[in-house]
């Protein structure tokens, strides 16, 4: 039962996370153009839904592909450069490991697709971030920079070793490690080590500010989740 509560409250807690930076993004930049791709309507076809178009000619563009799970995948667009801040999980599961989630909510074939689909190439995947090692949120990353590779991956160092309560680290360190590899196998800069917190990229004609970008050791892997601020 304690397990059972447990789990319930890390996943209303990730959801409230997703939601809270979602909606800051929404509310703070006026000029931000918003597509949002939810599953129920997305058919691989040509169409997609539109929602909270505050501005169709702004260079700065926000796309959300809504997943099953808490792991929503965000494309940052300035200027025709892209970012994409986590891709949700795919189905690459490793026999024996307890995920963090199951079966069936692999969201790879979708986020690829709707990558090429926008025009995301690799003269223009500027950066893959990836707020925490949960499958849920970069599960799908290796499959990402194996059909795109990105110039540069974001990530928090991470290491079971990090994460006190033993019954969480699911199979945390091999999806990041499959991302770390899949980075270096398309020749990516890897920053999993920062000098400050925050830093800031530049994306287009835009600011990128990554906040929380310093963790040690925690109880929980998503502790150490990075924030973007795109402006």
């Amino acid at each position: 039962m304690i397990f059972k509560n447990m789990t319930k409250f890390i996943f209303k807690t990730i959801l409230f996370l997703t939601i809270t930076v979602f909606m800051y993004i929404i509310f703070n930049f006026k000029t931000t153009t918003l597509y949002a791709i939810d599953s129920k309507h997305f058919n691989y076809g040509p169409n997609y839904v539109e929602v909270n178009n505050l501005n169709t000619k702004s260079p700065v563009k926000v796309h959300m592909i809504a997943n099953k799970t808490s792991g929503n995948s965000f494309i940052l667009e300035s200027d025709n450069e892209f970012a994409v801040v986590d891709s949700g999980e795919d189905e690459d599961y490793t026999p024996g490991i307890l995920g963090v989630t199951g079966p069936g909510y692999g969201v790879e074939d979708r986020v690829i697709s709707y990558m090429k689909r926008i025009g995301i190439t690799k003269d223009n995947f500027i950066y893959y971030i990836g707020t925490h090692a949960h499958s849920d949120h970069i599960g799908s990353g290796d499959e990402v920079l194996n059909a795109i590779p990105a110039k540069e991956v974001i990530i928090t160092e991470y290491s079971d070793s990090m994460i006190s309560n033993s019954r969480r680290h699911w199979d945390n360190q091999i999806v990041y490690n499959n991302l770390i590899d899949a980075a270096k196998k398309c020749n990516a800069k890897i920053t999993t080590q920062f000098q400050s917190d925050p830093i800031t990229l530049r994306l287009g004609s835009s600011t990128l500010t990554i906040y929380n970008t310093f963790s040690t050791h925690h109880n929980r892997t998503f502790d150490d989740a990075i924030l973007c601020h795109l402006l």
